[in-house]
């Protein structure tokens, strides 16, 4: 899987980006609060079809706006070409469409891209209680077999 680009609009302090990747490697930089973790979140959310930083994806929507809106474009390992977009209005549901052809909700795009993140918080996957690794263990798994 290669993800090509991303575009992103309204997304926390994101008013808008459109990023193009290299297929060998990327290496994201910035200073404090210039948008690093929204772009993984955003490459998250493609991957499990939520946020790893919130529950409510209203609260992902920027300050003052009414929607946010994502369109990743990708490559498969087989070399076919296709773009996800999401857009999500507050307080309404996530709209989804590959490739043009409209989806019901987030669940669609779980393991379009697969993905992992480690954030401080995973702390608890070896130090909490059994059901946030087996949360996390089906979270992974679904990204091999959505259904």
């Amino acid at each position: 899987m290669i993800v090509r680009g991303i575009e992103i609009a309204n997304l926390r302090n994101v008013s808008r980006a459109e990023l193009e990747f290299s297929p060998a490697f990327n290496l994201v930089t910035g200073r404090n609060a210039q948008g690093k973790t929204n772009l993984l979140e955003a490459l998250y959310l493609f991957a499990l079809g939520r946020s790893f930083r919130t529950r409510s994806l209203d609260e992902a929507i920027r300050f003052g706006e009414e929607y946010f809106f994502l369109r990743l474009s990708a490559r498969s390992d087989g070399g076919v070409d296709f773009g996800i977009d999401v857009g999500l209005e507050r307080a309404g549901r996530a709209k989804v469409s590959i490739n043009g052809k409209k989806h019901g909700g987030m669940s669609a795009v779980v393991g379009a891209i697969p993905g992992v993140i480690f954030v401080p918080e995973d702390i608890l996957l070896a130090a909490g209680p059994p059901a946030g690794r087996r949360a996390y263990l089906d979270y992974t798994a679904a990204q091999v077999s959505p259904q």
